[in-house]
């Protein structure tokens, strides 16, 4: 796209006054464009400036992001670095691209670049400390989401991501606590709390929360659809452990072969291995989301 169209696009866009105001899980607050710019009021033209481009650019790279269109805004915010290299929020989603892609590495730069441009800022830190969440790096996680509540202490996506790694550490107490502040009521706080315990394959304690879910609300078909789905998962998932045969010696394995099936005879020198079972098909609850 050339710069002559480019400012083109830019004055119409933001002629018609347009705010960049999409929802993204690392937004920093940008004013709203001047209805008028790109014109004077005698009606003559007036250079849009590189702040302005920039502008432009991360307002599409929000919509694309809305549409899902990753690849087109990841190459929004880059142009948008060319015309102003401050922009802070460019940075920001840039690294919750690479956190999407898993490029963890280049996300942490982008992370540091924003803060550079932009220091003390809570949502960096927040979406830092998912992206360390995802990682499954409890500890830095938790450190930069205590930064962001720190800056902000009422943030509710840096309490609702604290809740999640809590429920990962097995602080459950802490966990229900943190999802409260993020604005969940009770009841869905233990269903968040469930939901999270299963993505560790906890079923046991993801039931015991769901019931407490269910103690305060017993009616809910939503939640006892819930349960049974965990009931589903646990006699799927766990595993039992094999009966003693009282008539054999207690130090002794129990072999539990069908009479009608010779014993697998091993050959000298291999090694049998079992077979594992297939894997149980992906969790499919979805977490209250408030």
């Amino acid at each position: 796209m050339g710069r002559n169209h480019l400012s083109k696009l830019a004055r119409r866009i933001l002629a018609v006054g347009i705010v960049s105001c999409f929802p993204g899980c690392g937004s920093f607050e940008l004013a709203s464009p001047n209805p008028h710019l790109g014109w004077s009021k005698g009606g003559l033209k007036e250079r849009i400036t590189p702040a302005q481009e920039a502008d432009v650019q991360i307002a599409l790279g929000r919509s694309a992001e809305n549409q899902g269109d990753i690849g087109s805004a990841e190459v929004a915010y880059r142009q948008a670095l060319k015309r102003d290299k401050k922009r802070g929020d460019a940075h920001l989603h840039l690294a919750n691209i690479q956190t999407l892609k898993g490029e963890y590495r280049q996300a942490e730069e982008e992370y540091q670049k924003a803060l550079e441009t932009s220091p003390g800022n809570a949502d960096v830190f927040c979406d830092m400390g998912y992206s360390f969440y995802l990682q499954r790096k409890w500890e830095d996680a938790q450190r930069n989401l205590k930064q962001a509540l720190a800056i902000e202490p009422n943030h509710p996506r840096a309490h609702n991501n604290l809740a999640l790694v809590y429920a990962h550490m097995e602080r459950s107490e802490e966990a229900l606590a943190e999802f409260q502040r993020a604005g969940s009521s009770a009841t869905d706080a233990h269903v968040n709390l469930a939901f999270s315990l299963s993505l560790d394959k906890r079923w046991q304690s993801a039931r015991q929360e769901y019931r407490r879910a269910m103690a305060a609300n017993p009616s809910s078909d939503i939640l006892k659809a819930r349960l049974r789905e965990i009931d589903r998962l646990i006699a799927v998932n766990e595993v039992r452990p094999p009966k003693l045969d009282a008539t054999r010696d207690a130090g002794t394995i129990p072999v539990s072969m069908s009479p009608s099936r010779p014993a697998p005879q091993r050959n000298p020198g291999t090694t049998d291995k079992a077979k594992r079972p297939k894997t149980p098909p992906p969790f499919t609850l979805e977490p209250n989301s408030r």
